[in-house]
């Protein structure tokens, strides 16, 4: 769905919200185990755009919030509220308190999947790349089918290095067993 952010790894488990600052975005996006980085304004379209995107990657599994909140729609804080108590019979999130936090296009049961799918940690005001690299980080190795997928293959160097000692002993051997054969 259309919107403000970047793709990264779509096997990442971790999605960032950068709520309204945009200079997290391409820094964030880069690292691994990020999915999907962006901002979002609004209580509403936004945050119906958060809920789209992230539900349509089975691979994700957590939201983290981080950057500026707005002072009026606070999606930040109704992103929270959406994972704690979801909507009410008219589609408001449940104690939201930005302006117009209303998904009226959102179907229940897709609000219900981003709250069993998605867990939501609140980082709101943080804008240390430093500390959300290693708070992602966490989040990486927090899921197993992430960090099993990202575990080191060795190279076909290693690979020589590892098996050519055996290979030695094996041609060593067979040296001296053909030359006592042969003497």
């Amino acid at each position: 769905m259309p919107g403000t952010y970047q793709v990264g790894d779509p096997k990442g488990p971790v999605a960032v919200c950068a709520l309204t600052s945009e200079r997290l975005i391409g820094p964030l996006v880069k690292l691994p185990g990020v999915a999907i980085a962006g901002m979002v304004y609004t209580a509403n379209l936004g945050i119906t755009r958060i809920i789209v995107n992230l539900t349509s990657n089975p691979a994700i599994r957590f939201l983290l919030i981080c950057g500026k909140d707005s002072a009026l729609f606070r999606p930040g804080q109704s992103l929270i509220a959406l994972s704690e108590h979801g909507v009410d019979d008219h589609h408001r999130i449940v104690e939201a308190v930005g302006y117009d936090p209303v998904l009226p296009s959102i179907d229940p049961k897709q609000v219900a999947q981003f709250r069993s799918q998605i867990e939501v940690l609140d980082w709101t005001g943080e804008e240390d790349v430093e500390v959300l690299q290693e708070r992602i980080k966490s989040l990486a190795i927090r899921n197993p089918a992430f960090s099993q997928q990202t575990k080191k293959k060795p190279s076909c160097q290693e690979v020589k290095r590892i098996s050519y000692p055996f290979v030695r002993e094996v041609n060593v051997s067979l040296f001296y067993t053909i030359r006592k054969a042969t003497s």
